[in-house]
C-alpha cells in the first residue's frame, strides 16, 4: 500500500466523520429550534478565517450553474439593449449634427426661446446619456464575464 492510499483514505474518513457530524446537527436541529439558530450564528457569523472559507467553500460548489448561466443570458441581453439604445441616442448627433438637431425640433413645432434652449442643451445631454449608455453595457458584459470565469464557463 502506497502512502498516497493511506493518506486518501485518511482525507476519506475526515469528511466522513464531518458528514456525520452534520447530519446529527441535522436530525437535532429538527427537534431544537435554538440549536438551529445557534449554529446558524455560530458558523455564518463566524469571526475564524477557516469557518468563512468552509461555508464559501460550500456556498460556491454546491450552487448550480443553470441559475448563473441565466443570470448571464440576462446580462447579455441588457448589455446588448445599452449598447443598442447609446448608438440610437448618439447615431443623430453624429450623422447630422447641431443643424440637423434644430432642424428637428422646428419640424416638432417647439419654437421661439424654448426651440432654442432645447436645441443647445439637447446635444450634450443626449452624448451624456450615450456614453453612459454604453458604459453601462460594458460594466454589465464585465459582470457577466466574472460570473462565467467564477462558474468555470469561460477562461
Amino acid at each position: 500500500m502506497s502512502h498516497d492510499d493511506a493518506g486518501d483514505r485518511e482525507l476519506l474518513e475526515i469528511v466522513d466523520r464531518l458528514i456525520l457530524d452534520v447530519k446529527a446537527l441535522v436530525l437535532l436541529s429538527r427537534s431544537e429550534v435554538k440549536l438551529r439558530s445557534l449554529v446558524s450564528e455560530k458558523l455564518i457569523g463566524a469571526a475564524d478565517d477557516d469557518v468563512r472559507g468552509f461555508i464559501q467553500l460550500l456556498v460556491s460548489e454546491g450552487t448550480s450553474n443553470r441559475p448563473g448561466a441565466l443570470r448571464m443570458l440576462g446580462e447579455l441581453i441588457l448589455s446588448a439593449m445599452f449598447i443598442v439604445a447609446g448608438i440610437v441616442v448618439l447615431a443623430p448627433i453624429v450623422s447630422g449634427g447641431p443643424s440637423a438637431l434644430s432642424g428637428y425640433f422646428e419640424g416638432t413645432g417647439t419654437t421661439g426661446f424654448l426651440g432654442a434652449v432645447i436645441s443647445h442643451i439637447y446635444a450634450p445631454i443626449a452624448v451624456i446619456l450615450g456614453l453612459l449608455l454604453v458604459a453601462g453595457a460594458l460594466y454589465t458584459l464585465r459582470d457577466a464575464a466574472e460570473e462565467a470565469r467564477r462558474r468555470g464557463l469561460a477562461s
